[in-house]
Order: C-alpha cells, then sequence, then structure tokens
C-alpha cells in the first residue's frame, strides 16, 4: 500500500503553478495570472519558461528523479509551540511541494510562517544539489486539547520526479504507521505529529500492602509539568510523609530507582480459564481474562480485596523430570542424565483482541494474564490495581520515560521538653513522646551525660504520644524545661532527589515511592 492518496500532486484549493520555484505565498487576493505565467513570491510575475530555466529543470527533462528521504523529528511538539527543521534528500533536479495542515484545517505559509484559513503550500521546490532543507514553525497548543499537523511532500511527476520505494511499517492495530515508513508508491508521502497540553507528574509515596503502622500517614507531595511527549531534565524535588502520632519510623535502607511505583486499572473477566492438568477442585485458577493488557509485563503485581497475597503476573510451566541414558561407546559405561521437561507452558501475558491505536500509541487490547498463584472464583468481574515497579516497568504502564538520582530518605529529629527537674534517675518526664521509639531513640541535649555513650531510651516510648515518663540507659540529672533531641527514630520521613523525564506518557502520572521498602513502622 502506497504511503499516500494518489498518483499525483494536485492544487488543494488554490491557484498553485505547475512551475517548479522555491517558495510560494498565498495569492487569494491576486487576479488569476495569464496563461504561462504565474505570481513569485514578492507579487511579480514570471515567465514558467523562464523560471524552468532559472532553476535548470523542464518538464521535457524526461530523466527519473528519486526523492529519498524527509527527515523531520516526528516527536511530539510542545505545547508552547517550535521550530521544527526539515530536509528533503533527493535527485539532483528532483521537484517536490510541502503541504502542512492542522486539524482545523488550517494552512502552513511558507512566507508568513504562520497557519491560515487560505490553502496553501512550499510549491514546485527545486532539489538543485542533493537536498532541501526548510523549517516549520509550530505555534503554541490554543487549548487543553490535543492537535495534531498532517503533512504532505509530494513528488511532482510532471517533473518526472517519484518517491523512492515505499517501505511499509505497520501498527499493532495493523494500521500503517507513516512516520516510521520510508517512501512512497505513490506521488504523496504522509507524515503526521502530535501536539499534546502539558502533563503533570505527581511524586507521592505509598505503603503497598496497606500495613496498619502506615494506615493514616499523611504525605506532601510534589508535582512536576512536562510537555506532553517532551523531555525535560533534572528537576529536584522533595516528598514528606508523616505517620500518626501513635506510630513512628525507621529508616530500613535509603531509597533506590527501583522503589518507585506506577499503577493501572484494570478489569478481570466474567470467568477464569481453566489451564491443560490444572487442578481447579478449590475453584481457584492461574489463567484470566483481563479487558486491556497493554503495558502488562511479568513481575508486576495484582492488588484487590479478592486477590491472593503475594499475586504476580507470571510464566505457567508445568515440568516433568526425565532421566536421558547416553552411551558414548560400547567399551564405556552408560551415563545418566536428569533434567526437566516443560509439558505445559503459557505465557504471563497473552493477546486476544486486536490493539487499538490512538495518536499513534497503541492504547488497548484485550487478552489473558496468567498469576504466579491461583485466584478463587471470587475475583471474577473485580476492578484491579496492577503495579509496577522501576524505570522499564514505569514506561511499559505510562508511557513515561523517567530517571532518579541523589535518592535520599531522612528522619526529622523528635525535640520536646523535660516536665520537671531529674536528679540522678533513668526516668525522665517529657511533654510528648511521639516519634519516639524503645531500643533505637538516642537523647542529646544540656545536661545529658555522653560521656561514656549516647543514651537510648529503653521504654515508655513507642506507639504512644502526649506527656508521659521514659527511662533512658544511663542515669541522667536535668533541669526543668530544657530541649531534649532524640534521633533514629520519627514520624516524619523526607524523600528527597532529582527526576529527569526522558519521554512523557499522553495522561498525567503519579509515581510513589514504596515506603515499606525504605522503612520500618510501628
Amino acid at each position: 500500500m502506497a504511503n499516500g492518496y494518489g498518483g499525483s500532486s494536485g492544487s488543494s484549493g488554490s491557484s498553485y503553478s505547475s512551475s517548479p520555484r522555491t517558495t510560494s505565498g498565498s495569492s487569494a487576493n491576486m487576479p488569476l495570472p495569464p496563461p504561462g505565467f504565474h505570481y513569485m513570491p514578492d507579487g511579480t510575475l514570471m515567465s514558467d519558461v523562464e523560471h524552468a530555466n532559472l532553476n535548470k529543470v523542464s518538464s521535457k527533462d524526461l530523466s527519473t528523479k528519486i526523492i529519498k528521504s524527509f527527515k523531520l523529528d516526528t516527536s511530539n511538539i510542545k505545547a508552547k509551540g517550535e521550530n521544527r527543521t526539515f530536509t528533503v534528500s533527493g535527485s539532483k533536479n528532483s521537484v517536490f511541494s510541502l503541504i502542512v495542515v492542522n486539524n482545523h484545517g488550517n494552512y502552513y505559509n511558507f512566507d508568513s510562517k504562520t497557519f491560515v484559513a487560505t490553502p496553501s503550500r512550499l510549491e514546485s521546490t527545486v532539489i538543485n544539489s542533493s537536498s532541501y532543507s526548510g523549517s516549520i514553525k509550530f505555534p503554541k497548543l490554543p487549548d487543553a486539547n490535543t492537535d495534531t499537523y498532517d503533512l504532505y511532500l509530494m513528488a511532482e511527476p510532471q517533473y518526472n520526479t517519484k518517491h523512492v520505494k515505499f517501505n511499509e511499517v505497520r501498527y499493532a492495530d495493523n494500521t500503517i504507521d507513516f512516520n516510521s515508513s520510508k517512501g512512497s508508491d505513490s506521488a504523496v508521502l504522509v507524515k503526521k505529529i502530535y501536539q499534546h497540553a502539558d502533563k503533570d507528574i505527581t511524586l507521592s509515596a505509598i505503603s503497598t500492602n496497606n500495613l496498619t503502622a502506615f494506615s493514616s500517614v499523611a504525605i506532601t507531595t510534589q508535582t512536576i509539568t512536562v510537555g506532553g511527549g517532551n523531555s525535560i531534565g533534572k528537576i529536584s524535588f522533595t516528598v514528606i510523609a508523616t505517620v500518626a502520632a501513635t506510630r513512628n519510623v525507621v529508616i530500613k535502607r535509603q531509597v533506590e530507582e527501583n522503589d518507585f511505583i506506577a499503577n493501572v486499572t484494570r478489569t478481570i473477566g466474567g470467568a477464569a480459564i481453566p489451564i491443560t492438568g490444572e487442578d481447579v477442585s478449590s475453584s481457584t485458577f492461574y489463567k484470566w481474562p483481563i479487558d486491556n493488557i497493554v503495558g502488562l509485563r511479568n513481575g508486576m503485581y495484582m492488588k484487590t480485596s479478592n486477590a491472593t497475597v503475594g499475586t504476580l503476573i507470571s510464566d505457567y510451566n508445568e515440568t516433568v523430570e526425565e532421566t536421558l541414558v547416553s552411551a558414548p561407546s560400547p567399551i564405556l559405561p552408560s551415563t545418566k542424565t536428569k533434567r526437566n521437561r516443560s509439558i505445559v507452558f503459557e505465557k504471563g501475558v497473552q493477546s486476544t483482541g486486536v490493539a487499538t491505536v490512538t495518536n499513534g500509541v497503541v492504547t488497548s487490547q484485550a487478552g489473558n494474564v496468567v498469576f504466579n498463584l491461583q485466584q478463587a472464583d471470587a475475583l471474577k468481574g473485580d476492578s484491579v490495581k496492577i503495579y509496577g515497579q522501576g524505570r522499564q516497568n514505569i514506561k511499559n504502564l505510562s508511557g513515561y520515560d523517567v530517571k532518579f538520582s541523589n535518592l535520599k530518605v531522612e528522619l526529622t529529629a523528635v525535640t520536646t521538653t523535660v516536665d520537671g527537674a531529674v536528679s540522678n534517675h533513668t526516668n525522665v518526664t517529657v511533654d510528648e513522646r511521639a516519634g519516639i521509639r524503645d531500643k533505637v531513640s538516642t537523647v542529646t541535649g544540656i545536661g545529658i551525660d555522653t560521656s561514656s555513650a549516647v543514651p537510648t531510651v529503653t521504654s515508655g516510648a513507642g506507639a504512644v504520644n502526649g506527656s508521659g515518663v521514659i527511662v533512658l540507659s544511663a542515669t541522667q540529672t536535668l533541669e526543668d524545661g530544657i530541649t531534649l533531641t532524640f534521633g533514629g527514630a520519627s514520624r516524619i520521613a523526607t524523600i528527597t532527589g532529582d527526576i529527569e523525564v526522558l519521554s512523557a506518557g499522553a495522561e498525567d502520572l503519579t509515581l510513589r515511592v514504596d515506603l515499606e521498602k525504605i522503612l520500618t513502622a510501628t
């Protein structure tokens, strides 16, 4: 199939000349030129014959010229607009025209560098050596809706010019991916560029298993704006997790890039699919239909009230052990080797329907998923969340390619005051115990004796708050009202780092740090 819609380049609603020239502007306000003449960009008339001689190309030149390539960045245009350069490469004296039209029905005028209602094009342009370069100024997105730009590069057959042979590339839904395809078997080569509204990435945190100690955690998030489909350099971020007053956390380890999670919502089908030889006597099943497999990969995990704890998307592989006997020669003893042979295999993610492509991106495709654990029949019809951790899984689920660096988690030290003087005793009454943990928290302050070691809290703290007595690991003599600082545990954990967006997806995105990986809460 040709990359185009016809066998020749015609006008698009305005009076275009058939003689080769460098650029064309709109001549809507001028009378039609006399036969054999055309308007130049400055409004003057010029003979078609003179123009053909000027550009050293004539319709009588019977040699075939080839448009070899059309180089143009077809990635998403920034919402604020931008300039894009293009290069058309081809045989010497090949002739082409270029039309750019947006979804509002406006045409790009290469003279005014604006989109106008009057049809306009870069017309009958001659490649004098081996290539021609130009630029297109794409405007700011006028609203929150996606704009599109269709580009039609036409090889002019009246000047014996044609495109290089069509090399077709198709999307998953079997429609032609014109941007990835090369050449054309017709006179028209087509490209398409999208311009999306800016998207937001919200950085947050989560307890993936909804642990009780994190049940009332308050998250201070940060939102970063990025052009739809575009990239941004490193931006610093801060996420703060504050647990409930009767809870506290300690650092388990530092933050890693794989601790960030993206998730999607999917719907499980109405009935499980038994695998050959599977024991389903308890009405539990490995394989299930799902409404959309796009982005799903092995190793991603599922969360819903009816899911078995620890459920992951995984291949199913039933094997049997067999013994291979080999006899290298009649005089040597035989050897036996054991191996596992697969007898039933099911891929973790399977497609069953035709993919849906929206704005050049595969957005939906029905299929089946296989889990590492059998799921109860109650799972059918559930709306479930599928989570993916780390850069590649985030990209699979969302279309965003992000990198994290300089990651760190720090605890905010707990400060409180002594309520009543202490004389050579381990018991200390304080005004607030929230955030202090027994056998973990250290204590410093004016009057605290650290001559042998920094004292720790041995009891009296933990899952409590408010004033009360804490017991220290060494006797102290303290004045009433002095401030004590407790380290090692806290109610507040601050996560910082840098995020770099290499490419953005089509929708807003929330990325969450898995708190259970980096903090232990009580």
